[in-house]
């Protein structure tokens, strides 16, 4: 079986539409602000920041403004650093090939460790609170809870605080990072610790479709801070001159900072 090329069926990960501005903050009684968040995080190649204290500080001043221009795109480095290795187990930053048992259509079964190369580490911001690239997701120092919620609005009734919250973990096959091998079901992964909570709000079912979990998650910032987090959809429209849908195209409702 062979993965569908990604010039072909998968073309519509390389378009690039403008995300919209962002609508105007919401000052809840608690005095925590509810916005909504959008980017493109369509890229195999890139991460996606924000940082949720410049937010805030943004939009104490200016109520209308667009905080989608605060989102920062960094690279994952592709350079090699080193020669390739042939076993696992490194836990080291670089570029991890595995061969994926699936199909365009079909779900993932299955996956094995091909080769190791090192690269140079992620290139982080010096102020963020969470990044996206594609479906995962990351956090700065923070950990998360899955709540039963579907109202953010709700996100004060639950006792947020006493949940157990879970940190991110190291991942070596899911921040897929180039597609340039995908005919032959062999893809690269950064290596690098991701958290698994936050990133269960969107899976790949069936490739290339994604499945999107409403709940809201509770992000604890390593400032000891909480925020709410919702994924309220995955797919953004296209240019006029490509308006193929986008996937992982991301709106997240945010609450923050939770009383």
């Amino acid at each position: 079986m062979l993965l569908a090329s990604c010039e072909g069926a998968f073309g519509w990960m390389y378009d690039d539409p403008q995300a919209p501005a962002s609508p105007a903050a919401e000052v809840n009684a608690d005095k925590s602000l509810t916005v909504t968040l959008s980017v493109n995080a369509n890229s195999w190649g890139e991460w996606h920041y924000i940082d949720l204290a410049a937010v805030v500080s943004l939009l104490r001043k200016d109520p209308k403004a667009d905080i989608n221009t605060l989102w920062t795109t960094r690279p994952i480095p592709l350079e090699p650093t080193g020669p390739e290795e042939t076993e696992t187990g490194h836990r080291r930053p670089g570029q991890y090939l595995y061969w994926f048992d699936t199909n365009y259509g079909l779900p993932i079964r299955g996956s094995e460790f091909r080769s190791f190369t090192p690269t140079a580490a992620q290139d982080d911001p010096e102020e963020w609170s969470f990044a996206v690239h594609r479906s995962e997701v990351r956090t700065n120092g923070g950990a998360v809870w899955a709540s039963t919620l579907t109202d953010i609005d709700r996100a004060t009734e639950v006792d947020y605080r006493s949940a157990s919250y879970t940190p991110d973990d190291w991942s070596e096959n899911e921040v897929w990072s180039d597609s340039r091998t995908m005919i032959s079901q062999l893809v690269p992964s950064q290596g690098i610790a991701v958290n698994r909570v936050l990133g269960s709000w969107l899976r790949m079912t069936l490739m290339p479709d994604y499945e999107r979990d409403g709940r809201v998650f509770f992000l604890r910032l390593k400032d000891g801070t909480y925020a709410a987090l919702q994924l309220i959809n995955h797919i953004g429209g296209g240019t006029p001159e490509n308006p193929s849908p986008i996937r992982c195209y991301l709106t997240i409702k945010m609450r923050y900072p939770l009383p």
